[in-house]
Formats: structure tokens, sequence, C-alpha cells
């Protein structure tokens, strides 16, 4: 395996300056997210988000989930009222995906064809760290081949991934993850709360 490093090796600070440091750079992480192992890259990024897109061999119609850092950056992205607001606080930091309006100005690289935008603001200090630090969102895809199971272990997702793996970067090894299903997902796109995966 290379380019890989255990989280165990690294401060929490120090560990989210590495990927930090990667995603700058344009490159993609495999990194444990709360619910599996993910692909983490610049959001904002076009050649980035096209690499995830290609490693896990993604329909590009497909959007992809995005991870904040909070309110304020969501905002920059999605259109919040103060209704959606009280969802937001809600349910994040949490295991969940909430979707949004987008804004007309957001980024076209991972928005919905209908103007909609996934957010996740999980309950992970790690994950917020490097947002807070990239200053602005990566991807919260799972780390895995489109249409096949996640992984909750670097072995598993070497093994699934196959020559697919030497597109990815740099990845952390934070040990077998607990199987766990993928997140609740709600639409509020409509001002109401709206169930789309329990």
């Amino acid at each position: 395996m290379q380019n890989v490093i255990k989280n165990s090796k690294l401060s929490e600070q120090a560990l989210a300056r590495v990927v930090v440091t990667e995603l700058v750079a344009g490159k993609v992480v495999l990194l444990a997210f709360d619910t599996s192992y993910g692909l983490a890259a610049d959001a904002t990024n076009q050649t980035a988000v096209n690499k995830v897109y290609q490693i896990k061999d993604r329909d590009r119609a497909k959007p992809l989930s995005i991870v904040v850092a909070d309110l304020v950056m969501a905002k920059e992205y999605c259109q919040i009222d103060k209704t959606s607001e009280k969802y937001f606080n809600k349910y994040f930091p949490g295991y969940f995906t909430l979707i949004f309006k987008t804004r007309p100005e957001s980024p076209k690289l991972f928005t919905s064809k209908d103007s909609t935008q996934a957010i996740r603001l999980p309950d992970n200090q790690l994950l917020l760290d490097i947002s807070r630090q990239l200053g602005g969102p990566f991807t919260a895809t799972s780390a895995n081949l489109s249409g096949q199971a996640s992984c909750y272990s670097v072995k598993d997702f070497l093994k699934q991934i196959g020559s697919r793996r030497e597109l990815v970067d740099l990845k952390v090894d934070s040990g077998l993850l607990p199987e766990r299903a993928g997140s609740k997902i709600i639409d509020l796109t409509t001002g109401q709360a709206k169930i789309l995966r329990d």
C-alpha cells in the first residue's frame, strides 16, 4: 500500500493539516467518515471532482454531497431561509444529509441539474476542522465503485477499487469502522422536511 498514513500516528490537528495540504493541491484523499470510508476532494476544484467521479465510475449526472464547516459556509452555496435554518440547527452536526436549493451563483461542479445541493455537517471534529482549514466544502461521497458495497476498511476499499487505487493520492487508515447504513437524507427544498432515506 502506497501513500497510506495511520490516523493514530498524528494528532487530529496535524492530520487535518496534512489532508488540507493535499486537497488544496487538487488531490483526492480516502478518509473515514461517520458512515464509512469516503473520498474527499476540494469541491470547488473541477479536476479534483472529476477524479472522484473517475475513481467511483459514477454517472456525472449524479451530484456529490459536500461537507461544510458551519451554517455560514452552507449559506455561501445554498438558499437557507429562517425555516430551513431551524432544521439545519436541529439536525447538524449529526448523521444527516440535508438537501437545499442552491444559490444562483453556486459552482456547477457539484450542484444537481435541478439546482439543489446535498449538505453534510457530521458530528466529527476532524472532518469539520478539514473544512474550516480548507476554507470551503469538500466532497462527501462513499469510497466505493458506484453501485457496490460501502467500504469499512482501507483493505476492503483497495480490493474493491482495483487499479483505480492509484488515482487516490492519500489514504488515511483509521482501522476497521463499524458497519452503518448511509446518512439519513432529508429534503428541505420546499421549506418542509421530507425524508428521502431513513
